[in-house]
C-alpha cells in the first residue's frame, strides 16, 4: 500500500524546469521594464512623390500609322522603244518640264521623214486632183458656150432651108406655067438640098455635144430645171464633173490622214523623252538604260516614281468608337519612332466615308508640313488628334499609376504623413503622364516609387522634395 501524498519524481523534474525558466525570464525582462524601455514601433516606409497638377487639355484620339506622299506618280512612257538614258537617281529633286529620261530615236527620227515625205506627195495628188476639176468645170462652161452658139446655127439653118424650100416650091409653081427654064429648077431643087443636109448636120452636131446638158440630164439628177442660164450653167458644171470633184475629195482626205499620220509621228518622238509633271522627289529609279518597253502603263512598265514630300499625309485608323468625334479641319499632332523629340503640327483633310468592316477603323488623312524633308513616306508614326474645348484634369506620372484594366486603376497619395489609396480612372495617356478627371486633389502629392510595398494608412517618409510630372506627349 503506497504512501498518501507522495509526488512521482518526474513530476518534481518538471516543474523545476518551469520555475527555472520564469525566473530567467523575470531577471532578462524586469530589469527593461525599471528602466524605462519599451518594445520598438514599426519603421517608416521610404517613398519618392510628384506633385499633382491641374491642367487643361484638349480631348485628343491616339492613333498609330504611317506616312504617304501628298502626290505620287508613276511615270511611263507612251510609246514603246529602248531606253537610251536615265537622267536622275533615287532622292534627286526635280522640277516641273524636267527630262528625266529618254528612249533612243532612230525609228522615230525615220518615221517622222517617211510621213513628211508622203505628206508631200499627198499635197501634190491633190494639187492635181484640184487642177483636174477646175479644167473639167472650164470645159462644162466651153461646151455650154458651145452649144449655145450651136443652137443658134442651127436656127439658122432652119431658116435658110425654110427659106429655100419656099422658094423652090414658087419656081416650081412657075415652072409649070413655063415661065422659068427646066434649068432653073433644078437649081433652086439643088440649094434645098444643100440647105436641108446643112440643117440635118447642124441638128446632128447639136445632140452630140449637147450630151449630158439637157433638161433631161438636169432632171435625172434630181434638181429643178434652171431659170436663168447662170444657175443652168452651176447645175451642168456640178452634175458633169462629179468623178473630178470624187477625186479630189479623196486626194484632200488622203492629206489629212497623212497629216494625222506626221503629227502622230512628231508626238511619238516627243513621247520619246520623259518629262517630270510636277516638282517633287524621285521615290524609285524602276528602269535602266538598255531596258525595252511596251509603251502601256502596264504592270512593271513603270520607268521612275515622282512625289511631293515638302507636304506629307499622315494616314491613320481610328476605332469605331472614336470614328464619331473625327472631322476634316481637326488639329493633330505627328511624331515618328525615329524622331521621338520632334513634333509635327497638322490638320485633317481626308476622312474615308465608311468603316472597314474587318477591322472597324477608320481611315483618317492629315497634312502636315515637311519643309524640312524629316518625314519620309513609309516611316511608321504615332499621331494625336484634338477635338472639342479644354477640359480640367489632373496630371500625374504614369510610373504612379497601379493599372487594373487598361483605363481603370489606382494611385497612393501622401497625406498627412501617410499612404492612402485611390481608385482613379484614366481619362487619357500622354507620353510619360496620365490625366484623371477625378480623385486626387492638388494638395496631394502622388507616389512613384515604393508604392509596392504600402497598404493603406501605411506611414511614410518622404526622400526628397516632390517632383514635378514631366511634360506631357
Amino acid at each position: 500500500m503506497k504512501r498518501a501524498g507522495k509526488i512521482h519524481p518526474k513530476i518534481l523534474l518538471l516543474s523545476g524546469g518551469f520555475i527555472f525558466f520564469i525566473s530567467a525570464l523575470a531577471w532578462n525582462v524586469i530589469p527593461k521594464f525599471k528602466n524605462g524601455l519599451s518594445i520598438t514601433p514599426p519603421k517608416k516606409i521610404a517613398v519618392k512623390v510628384a506633385s499633382i497638377k491641374s491642367v487643361e487639355v484638349s480631348p485628343s484620339i491616339e492613333a498609330a500609322g504611317v506616312i504617304e506622299p501628298e502626290e505620287k506618280i508613276d511615270l511611263f512612257f507612251k510609246v514603246p522603244g529602248r531606253i537610251e538614258k536615265v537622267y536622275v537617281e533615287e532622292g534627286e529633286k526635280v522640277s516641273r518640264g524636267q527630262k528625266l529620261a529618254s528612249l533612243e530615236k532612230y525609228s522615230f527620227e525615220q518615221e517622222r521623214k517617211r510621213q513628211e515625205a508622203n505628206l508631200d506627195s499627198a499635197i501634190a495628188q491633190l494639187k492635181l486632183s484640184e487642177e483636174k476639176f477646175e479644167k473639167a468645170k472650164k470645159q462644162i462652161q466651153a461646151k455650154f458656150i458651145e452649144i449655145k452658139k450651136q443652137t443658134e446655127l442651127v436656127s439658122r439653118y432652119r431658116e435658110e432651108y425654110e427659106k429655100a424650100k419656099r422658094t423652090f416650091e414658087a419656081k416650081e409653081a412657075v415652072f409649070k406655067e413655063g415661065a422659068i427654064s427646066q434649068e432653073e429648077l433644078n437649081t433652086s431643087r439643088i440649094e434645098v438640098i444643100a440647105r436641108s443636109t446643112a440643117y440635118e448636120n447642124g441638128k446632128r452636131d447639136l445632140d452630140i455635144i449637147s450630151l449630158g446638158m439637157t433638161d433631161s440630164d438636169i432632171k435625172e439628177s434630181g434638181q429643178p430645171i434652171p431659170k436663168t442660164e447662170t444657175a443652168r450653167l452651176n447645175i451642168l458644171k456640178e452634175i458633169n464633173t462629179k468623178i473630178e470633184k470624187a477625186e479630189t475629195e479623196v486626194a484632200k482626205a488622203t492629206v489629212r490622214s497623212t497629216e494625222t499620220l506626221l503629227n502622230k509621228a512628231i508626238q511619238d518622238l516627243k513621247e520619246s523623252d520623259l518629262f517630270s509633271p510636277m516638282d517633287g522627289t524621285i521615290m524609285q529609279k524602276l528602269k535602266s538604260r538598255g531596258d525595252v518597253l511596251n509603251g502601256a502603263s502596264g504592270q512593271g512598265q513603270a520607268v521612275l516614281a515622282v512625289a511631293k514630300i515638302d507636304n506629307i499625309f499622315a494616314v491613320y485608323n481610328v476605332n469605331e468608337k472614336d470614328s464619331v468625334r473625327i472631322k476634316k479641319g481637326l488639329d493633330v499632332e505627328v511624331i515618328a519612332d525615329v524622331l521621338p523629340d520632334k513634333i509635327f503640327k497638322g490638320e485633317i483633310v481626308r476622312v474615308q466615308p465608311y468603316i472597314v468592316e474587318k477591322t472597324h477603323t477608320l481611315q483618317v488623312s492629315a497634312k502636315v508640313s515637311n519643309k524640312e524633308i524629316k518625314l519620309r513616306p513609309g516611316m511608321f508614326i504615332r499621331t494625336r488628334t484634338f477635338e472639342g474645348d479644354k477640359v480640367k484634369v489632373f496630371e500625374i506620372p504614369r510610373i504612379s499609376f497601379i493599372e487594373s484594366t487598361d483605363k481603370e486603376g489606382s494611385i497612393f497619395v501622401v497625406r498627412e504623413g501617410k499612404a492612402f489609396k485611390i481608385q482613379v480612372k484614366i481619362k487619357e495617356t500622354r507620353g510619360d503622364n496620365i490625366y484623371l478627371s477625378e480623385g486626387p486633389s492638388e494638395s496631394d502629392f502622388v507616389v512613384i516609387e515604393g508604392n509596392s510595398r504600402l497598404k493603406e494608412g501605411s506611414e511614410v517618409e518622404i526622400e526628397q522634395d516632390p517632383v514635378s510630372p514631366p511634360k506631357g506627349g
